[in-house]
């Protein structure tokens, strides 16, 4: 089969495939095949799958991608699914295509994460290359989109906090993957996040990739859509805050169902990304939880140095929309404003600027002592208040008319969870919410369900991330105080 994509009218010859099937082209746009693309149905290429790839037999063929096909095998030893990858007929005189195709093979076969693809094995097909992977049979989170639409913040947020978990692995060997996309975080079949396709990762510091290598033939490696301003300019000199620019273009994606900048133009597209500002996602999201659309802007800030510092800054901040916290972030760039100490002329010497010491002290020392008594005043009342407030939510005063209004009472149980929360008992955290039955209930009910439900998003989190060496659960610390 021929065909020719409507974006930038290159021509592909693939095998077979049914019409209305979508493609990716190697503009990195995805069009559908119709009456429209199709050039030839049938060409020489349109023949039986092969038997074999390699050692590994072929049961089927998974897809079309932007370097190549992608094929249903069987590993020979491990008696697994396994993917295997094979470039487009166009990239195969291409040297440059095919050394860094093996060299993403070599790139994720170092890293061994519950959120990476693994990678198998490698080779060499008569005057082709091949990549076997991991076999994922979950589908991507664009085939989520499709099917569910936008996503919630706190789902959003679960599933970026492990793209981000697979990331700082890599960060850990310096790799960077430049090409986070929907299309690239995948599920396995247990629901698991895996990262996709590191077929366009630099390792950093790698004197190989310059301008007069394979980063140079291909100067933009990436996909546009979600590339960042500075890895338009120079991929070879990007770092890990140009997957975090990605990462927020994606955000933005899952929680309102578009992208931040669109043109059929990749060079208006780029000109977008780099010179316009961010439509805010609220716009396209009624419901956008406000510390999520911080996160989105900040991660899609136009300078790198503006950006989150690293993938495990912006990993604290995702934790915190789940955990319905106050961004870490948000604390750590609040600044002091520095002020200037008073100076006057002391009129004994004319002209001399001194400290006026005695004009202070007094007013100084009374300021004091009234912060010191108010200070008193308020802890008191505020132990009292904490009193009646643990007899109001145990029950003791249900029948009784209490002075706290709704979002007080939002207050009050927000502290309560907060102290098992601390303590990572998320669930007993969520059920200060769900089991609260005294005034107020009604009116609060669909607030606490929310907030409840972060909670529990969080328990499933920690679930699913092991201890470190020596870390004790509450169980452990009970047992050994």
């Amino acid at each position: 089969m021929k065909i020719q994509c409507p974006y930038c009218s290159g021509i592909t010859e693939l095998e077979h495939a049914d019409h209305e099937t979508l493609v990716e082209c190697v503009c990195s746009r995805t069009f559908e095949i119709n009456e429209q693309t199709v050039l030839e149905e049938y060409t020489d290429v349109d023949n039986s799958l092969p038997e074999k790839i390699g050692p590994y037999p072929v049961t089927g063929i998974l897809g079309y991608g932007g370097m190549g096909k992608v094929y249903l095998g069987r590993h020979y030893a491990l008696d697994i699914p396994v993917a295997i990858k094979v470039l487009r007929m166009e990239y195969m005189t291409d040297r440059n295509a095919c050394e860094r195709f093996i060299q993403a093979a070599k790139i994720s076969a170092k890293l061994n994460h519950p959120n990476i693809v693994k990678v198998y094995d490698c080779g060499y097909l008569e005057e082709n290359v091949f990549l076997v992977m991991e076999y994922i049979a979950g589908g991507s989170t664009r085939d989520l989109l499709e099917q569910s639409g936008p996503l919630q913040s706190d789902h959003a947020s679960f599933i970026m906090l492990e793209v981000c978990a697979g990331l700082l692995e890599a960060e850990r060997l310096e790799i960077v993957h430049r090409d986070i996309k929907p299309e690239n975080i995948m599920f396995d079949q247990d629901g698991n996040v895996k990262i996709l396709d590191l077929g366009l990762s630099k390792i950093s510091g790698d004197k190989r990739l310059n301008r007069k290598t394979i980063t140079g033939s291909l100067i933009s490696l990436g996909t546009v859509q979600y590339m960042a301003p500075e890895q338009a300019v120079d991929a070879a000199n990007c770092d890990s805050r140009a997957d975090i620019y990605s990462m927020g273009v994606t955000l933005y994606q899952f929680c309102t169902g578009r992208l931040p900048f669109e043109s059929e133009d990749h060079s208006e597209l780029r000109r977008m990304h780099a010179q316009d500002p961010v439509p805010p996602p609220s716009l396209y999201a009624n419901n956008m939880d406000p510390k999520m659309e911080q996160i989105i802007l900040r991660c899609l800030e136009k300078k790198r140095e503006d950006r989150y510092s690293s993938i495990s800054e912006l990993a604290l901040d995702l934790e915190a929309v789940l955990k319905n916290r106050i961004l870490p972030s948000t604390l750590n760039r609040k600044q002091i404003p520095i002020r200037k100490p008073f100076r006057g002329k002391n009129p004994a010497v004319p002209g001399k600027t001194v400290f006026p010491f005695s004009s202070i002290l007094l007013p100084g020392a009374i300021f004091l002592c009234a912060l010191l008594l108010a200070g008193g005043v308020f802890l008191l009342k505020n132990h009292f208040s904490a009193v009646e407030n643990q007899k109001f939510l145990s029950g003791e005063r249900k029948n009784t008319t209490h002075p706290l209004t709704p979002e007080q009472l939002l207050n009050t149980l927000a502290g309560e969870a907060a102290r098992f929360a601390e303590k990572n008992k998320f669930e007993e955290a969520a059920r200060i919410y769900t089991d609260y039955n005294g005034p107020f209930a009604e009116e609060t009910r669909s607030k606490r369900i929310l907030l409840a439900k972060g909670y529990r998003i969080s328990a499933e989190f920690q679930l699913k991330v092991p201890l470190e060496d020596g870390e004790k659960t509450d169980k452990d610390s009970d047992r050994n105080p």
